[in-house]
C-alpha cells in the first residue's frame, strides 16, 4: 500500500492526519498503515557516554489512538536503564552507543546492536571490564553486532550549524559501517564540504583503511571477541570456578561437543569498525523522557 497523499505529523500529544476519511477505513487497513509507518522508521540511537546521555521518546504515532499505540508497542517498548531512566527502544533496529559509564538495565538482554569506543591502548583487561559492566545488567543474550568506533568526531569539528543540521537531521549520531556497503557512507561523502580539515583528514584515513587486511584492526577485533568469550564464561552458571582454568585453556568440553570456548565463540557477536559522528548540543542532551502516561 502506498502512503502517497496521506501526510502524518505530530502536534503536541496528538497526530493530525491529512486524510479526513481515514477513520472510515476498515480497521485492518488502518492497522496496516500504522505498521508501515513503524516499519519505515529509521534506526535510532540511545547514547550513554560519560557526561552525555540521549534517550528516545515514545514514537509520535503512539499518541494518536489506542490501535496506533498497540502497533507502536509491537515494534518497540519502554525500557529502564540501570539508573532507572526510561527510554524507548526497538531492539530489532535501534543502536546503543555505550562506554560502560552506565548499566544498561533492562536493555542488557535486549540490545542487538552495540557501539563502543575503540580502546586502542587499553587492551584485553579493559575490554573484559567493559563487558563485565554489560553482563552485570543481565546476560546480553540478544547481542548480535558490536561496532567499534575507530574514530569519534563531534559537532565542533563541523563548519557551521547549517551544515550540522543538514548532516545529522533529527539524529544526534551517524555511525556508518566501514568494511561493508553502508548508505551512511554516501551521506558522509556528500557533505564533506561541511567537515573541518582535521575531521576530513580523519574520515579519509578511515575510508582508505582496508579493514579486511589491517593487522591492527584484526588484532583489536580478536581481542574484543576474546574478551566477550572470557566474560561469557565468567558469568555462565554452567562453568564452575574450579573449571575456569580449563575453560580458558579451551579444554573444558561442552555437552554438545567441542569446547565451551568454541561454544561461546560461535555465539559471539559480529564485530565491525565504524566512524562515529556525534552532535552534542542542547537539543540532543536528554536527561529524562516523559513516560508518565505509560
Amino acid at each position: 500500500m502506498s502512503l502517497v497523499g496521506m501526510n502524518f505529523w505530530p502536534q503536541g500529544n496528538t497526530m493530525l492526519v491529512a486524510f479526513p476519511q481515514f477513520s472510515l477505513l476498515p480497521q485492518h487497513i488502518q492497522d496496516h498503515i500504522w505498521q508501515l509507518i513503524m516499519e519505515a522508521r529509521k534506526p535510532h540511537h540511545v547514547i550513554l557516554q560519560d557526561g552525555f546521555k540521549h534517550c528516545q521518546p515514545v514514537p509520535a504515532i503512539a499518541h494518536v489512538c489506542r490501535a496506533a499505540r498497540e502497533i507502536a508497542f509491537q515494534n518497540g517498548g519502554i525500557f529502564r536503564l540501570g539508573n532507572g531512566t526510561p527510554t524507548w527502544f526497538n531492539p530489532e533496529k535501534d543502536f546503543i552507543f555505550w562506554d560502560s559509564e552506565r548499566n544498561l538495565g533492562q536493555l542488557s538482554s535486549k540490545v542487538q546492536n552495540l557501539i563502543m569506543p575503540f580502546y586502542r591502548d587499553s587492551g584485553f583487561n579493559t575490554l573484559c571490564d567493559i563487558f563485565e559492566d554489560l553482563f552485570e545488567g543481565g546476560i546480553p543474550s540478544s547481542l548480535r553486532s558490536v561496532y567499534i568506533a575507530t574514530e569519534q568526531m563531534s559537532e565542533s569539528d563541523f563548519w557551521n550549524s547549517y551544515g550540522v543540521a543538514n548532516f545529522f537531521g533529527d539524529e544526534p549520531i551517524l555511525a556508518p559501517t566501514l568494511n561493508q556497503f553502508d548508505p551512511l557512507i554516501g551521506r558522509v561523502e556528500a557533505v564533506q564540504q561541511w567537515l573541518r580539515h582535521e575531521s576530513l583528514a580523519r574520515w579519509r584515513r578511515q575510508r582508505m583503511t582496508n579493514f579486511d587486511d589491517s593487522e591492527e584492526w584484526q588484532d583489536h577485533a580478536g581481542e574484543v571477541l576474546h574478551a566477550w568469550i572470557y566474560t561469557s564464561g565468567l558469568f555462565s552458571d554452567a562453568i564452575k570456578d574450579a573449571d575456569f582454568d580449563d575453560f580458558e585453556n579451551e579444554v573444558l568440553m561442552h555437552p554438545e561437543g567441542g569446547s565451551w570456548w568454541e561454544f561461546f565463540a560461535r555465539r559471539g557477536p559480529s564485530i565491525y569498525p565504524t566512524a562515529v559522528f556525534m552532535r552534542l548540543d542542547n537539543a540532543t542532551l536528554v536527561t529524562d523522557v516523559d513516560m508518565a502516561n505509560y
